[in-house]
């Protein structure tokens, strides 16, 4: 069950994801290093503190979208410098594009999908991969995610065109969303997306 508005801004001023902020920067370096440079456009999905952002070249155009209004009026403060630039922007949107928040006719080099899928088993990650993919005519879509999350039908699915499992020195004792070996194991995904492919 998708969380509610409410429920999202709630978390976030629990601080529950503190870890990323503290200690994400290896990752979202590693992240912004797979992005191929021919991707100039970027779409992140539930982006939360925008943390990959200070590892982005300075050309590229970020558009971060998320339910939480309350992350997302951090954001404009905390990135006021690139958004006044003209190369950053953030906006409200429930990641499942329902009537009440609906998406922005865009298409983009590629989909940024980190942390989002933890609670939905393989036929709702695939569903939702694929509708990013149909919406917004992606080049690649690059996901990050806990080690244990089923991407076996994505897999199938699209095109991998990298796969890594990496462990991150998040947390060194358990937290209350998880053990260390739980957060700090990820795996990390690229997808070429090929258009003449119907399965998707």
């Amino acid at each position: 069950m998708p969380f509610s508005q409410q429920q999202l801004n709630e978390l976030w001023k629990k601080d529950i994801w503190f870890y990323l902020r503290e200690k994400g920067a290896p990752m979202f370096q590693f992240l912004a290093s797979l992005i191929p440079e021919s991707c100039k456009s970027i779409l992140d999905v539930g982006c939360g503190e925008a943390l990959i952002l200070p590892h982005l070249s300075k050309e590229k155009c970020y558009v971060g979208t998320d339910f939480s209004n309350f992350i997302l009026e951090k954001n404009l403060n905390t990135y006021e410098e690139l958004i006044c630039d003209g190369r950053v922007f953030f906006r409200t949107e429930n990641m499942h594009h329902d009537e009440y928040y609906p998406f922005t006719p865009v298409n983009y080099d590629i989909i940024l999908m980190f942390g989002l899928f933890p609670t939905m088993d393989s036929y709702e990650i695939l569903e939702l991969v694929s509708l990013y993919k149909n919406l917004f005519h992606p080049a690649y879509i690059l996901i990050e995610d806990l080690a244990a999350t089923d991407f076996s039908l994505v897999e199938k699915t699209f095109h991998v065109e990298k796969k890594f499992l990496k462990t991150f020195d998040f947390i060194s004792k358990p937290i209350g969303v998880g053990t260390p070996e739980q957060i700090n194991n990820r795996q990390i995904l690229l997808l070429k997306c090929n258009y003449n492919d119907k399965r998707t």
